[in-house]
């Protein structure tokens, strides 16, 4: 039975693990998902205290599992994730994942 991100999905996005560091650069591994999410730029006072492009990623399950640090790019525009939690059922079931990100 799939969950609620996997039910109302519409957007794409491309999620950039950092896999190692070559010449002080970080290199980056991509993986699709696909999820929805929510614009926090509008609020003055929110979960990213002062910042103002924040965005939650809500993303169906992915292989292998996001893991910090990353980054996530949607239309575009490349925001750093600044928390990864991830949401299961009560019993136990793989919903997806939540990332908290900033930047743009």
């Amino acid at each position: 039975m799939p969950g609620p991100i996997d039910r109302y999905k519409r957007e794409t996005y491309k999620i950039k693990q950092r896999t190692s560091i070559v010449d002080g650069k970080p290199v980056f591994s991509d993986t699709e998902a696909q999820g929805l999410s929510l614009d926090m730029s509008q609020d003055e006072l929110s979960a990213f205290g002062k910042v103002h492009n924040g965005r939650v990623f809500f993303i169906v399950p992915i292989d292998p599992a996001p893991q910090m640090p990353c980054q996530i790019e949607f239309n575009s525009v490349v925001y750093d994730v600044q928390k990864i939690e991830t949401l299961r059922t009560l019993s136990g079931v793989l919903w997806g994942y939540k990332l908290v990100a900033f930047g743009g």
